[in-house]
């Protein structure tokens, strides 16, 4: 773990962050149209680029390969629950790969940015100082 003097609340933000997409994921589908061409490739691709982002910023870089493969790993969890469940879900492996995408861009991110981010928001407005 990074040190942050807000390290509670950041982790219940990761989590609630997976349990957010959890509940997106596997909630019944509605059957409407998509708003455009993909839209449930986008919504997985931001959603792993939302949790890499976040979760990244909670670990020392070390551990970065080891939380990307935990979260392509959750994301292969969600599209065998969704084949699994019985209300109008279906498993692609598109949905996975734009999840490895998301994931694979906030990654990128996080590594090109020297300090955590939650660090900094820690830094402006003094904590721990």
């Amino acid at each position: 773990m990074r040190a942050l003097h807000w390290r509670g609340f950041w982790l219940s933000g990761g989590a609630a962050l997976v349990l957010l997409v959890t509940f997106l994921c596997l909630r019944p589908s509605t059957g409407g149209e998509q708003l455009f061409p993909n839209a449930d490739k986008w919504a997985h691709f931001l959603a792993f680029f939302a949790l890499a982002g976040m979760l990244l910023a909670l670990v020392e870089r070390r551990y970065y390969a080891s939380v990307c493969l935990g979260l392509l790993a959750f994301g292969g969890a969600i599209e065998i629950a969704q084949y699994l469940l019985p209300y109008g879900r279906s498993a692609e492996w598109l949905d996975l790969a734009a999840d490895g995408l998301g994931i694979l861009a906030g990654s990128i991110l996080s590594w090109s940015i020297r300090e955590s981010w939650l660090q900094r928001i820690e830094r402006w407005v003094g904590a721990g100082g």
